[in-house]
């Protein structure tokens, strides 16, 4: 079987296996560009929507549980919802903290220290996203080193802005 043969076969098990994700994303569709907020996370013909997350495991709203290797772009490296971090947050929530303040809090203080110690750096300023530390980095190195070719990992994905966009394929068989 050739690869458009083989491709055209995959998608239509999909489409058999993920009948209330494609509702999902023609509701979706309606209200939101392509469906969903990120190019990534929007393959073809549709993406299956998530209801639960657990560990390594995802469950979309067909039943379908996948193993997520990305683990939101490898930024949950304890998997979804550690009991642990979600002990924490309930602890940090019922003592009256908010979410987001826009202030700075003694938890920014006592994270910055315990991130400290762990890394080879002075100081530290958190940002609101991976993408805004990504680029903040880009522009510091770039300034620094007064040098303007940036490194990266082809295909991989480094936020939502342009010193790191160039080099993204989206592969678009007209399933969109």
């Amino acid at each position: 079987m050739d690869k458009k043969n083989l491709l055209n076969e995959l998608i239509k098990e999909y489409v058999l296996k993920h009948k209330k994700s494609e509702k999902f994303f023609e509701k979706a569709s309606q209200y939101q560009i392509r469906g969903g907020s990120h190019n990534l996370r929007l393959f073809g013909p549709f993406p299956f929507y998530d209801v639960q997350c657990s560990g390594s495991k995802v469950t979309d709203v067909d039943g379908n549980t996948y193993v997520d290797f990305w683990q939101g772009h490898f930024a949950n490296v304890l998997g979804h919802n550690p009991k642990i971090v979600l002990d924490v947050l309930l602890d940090y929530f019922q003592k009256g903290h908010g979410l987001t303040t826009g202030f700075p809090g003694e938890c920014q203080v006592e994270l910055a220290e315990l991130i400290l110690r762990q890394i080879e750096a002075d100081k530290i300023r958190f940002t609101t996203s991976g993408t805004l530390a990504t680029m903040y980095a880009i522009m510091l190195a770039k300034a620094f080193t007064r040098r303007g070719l940036v490194m990266k990992v082809g295909g991989g994905w480094h936020g939502a802005q342009p010193y790191a966009l160039k080099g993204i394929t989206v592969y678009d068989h007209g399933m969109h």
